[in-house]
């Protein structure tokens, strides 16, 4: 994705303007995440939870927490634990027919919902599963917004370092870091975790 968004924003930058289009795909990114929370929100309030006789608080950091820890296992490569989604990108297409402008937009929108495309660390399952479990709208939209936003912050932070196209090359070459990438996931995973359950005891 990175290689797609940069020519746009990049486009921007050779005409003396500033990178609107960046901060229109970050737009994108936290309104596709909201929406999404919102929607898991709605959800999350049709489950019968109450006939849990548990408050659905306390279920919410359980589980969420639980899951937490799994995935951080995961992310550290120690067990083995699908993860369902769907193995494409928005389409690179987009950004010959819309204006780039509308282009970063729609690609933060794509990838902010996030259901659609590859979804490249696993803490996505964990604000999703919050987002159900907390069952409401307004905190689903809220976690799954910021989580959207911090998608979209390296991109942020490193596109006003990249002062040429050969910086964008070694930019895009970063995937050779993905692996570090899933152990620092998996250790931000592996301590939010017993956090959310320490609460959840706490709370009981």
């Amino acid at each position: 994705m990175v290689g797609t968004i940069l020519p746009i924003v990049y486009g921007d930058r050779q005409q003396g303007k500033r990178p609107v289009s960046l901060w229109l795909h970050t737009l994108g990114y936290v309104i596709g995440g909201a929406a999404v929370g919102g929607m898991f929100g709605v959800i999350g309030a049709a489950l019968p939870v109450h006939r849990l006789h548990i408050e659905r608080g306390l279920v919410a950091l359980l589980v969420t927490g639980s899951i937490c820890l799994l995935y951080s296992l995961r992310e550290l490569h120690l067990v083995d634990i699908p993860t369902p989604q769907f193995y494409r990108q928005v389409p690179e297409t987009w950004r010959f027919h819309f204006q780039p402008k509308v282009a970063a937009l729609l690609y933060g929108l794509g990838l902010g919902v996030g259901l659609a495309t590859r979804i490249p660390v696993s803490t996505f399952y964990a604000v999703v599963l919050w987002a159900v479990l907390v069952g409401s709208p307004p905190l689903g939209m809220l976690g799954m917004a910021i989580f959207g936003f911090g998608r979209a912050l390296p991109l942020l932070c490193a596109v006003p370092f990249l002062d040429d196209s050969e910086a964008a090359v070694r930019f895009q070459s970063l995937n050779r870091l993905k692996p570090a990438v899933q152990v620092l996931n998996g250790i931000a995973l592996g301590f939010a975790g017993p956090c959310l359950l320490a609460v959840a005891l706490m709370r009981h």
